[in-house]
């Protein structure tokens, strides 16, 4: 498990997020909103919506 959680806001471009994912070497990333998480973001969920 990896301690340094990559963290986007909900307001964030997609664009970015996938960015950051691919330099990362991340296929998970938390959603949060003021600091409390409020969802989680994959690889899959961003291949469903481009699909």
């Amino acid at each position: 498990m990896n301690r340094n959680v990559v963290q986007c806001s909900p307001e964030t471009e997609l664009s970015q997020v996938t960015a950051d994912m691919v330099n990362r070497h991340v296929h998970h990333v938390v959603m949060d909103k003021d600091g409390e998480p409020v969802g989680i973001l994959s690889t899959l969920d961003i291949v469903n919506l481009t699909v």
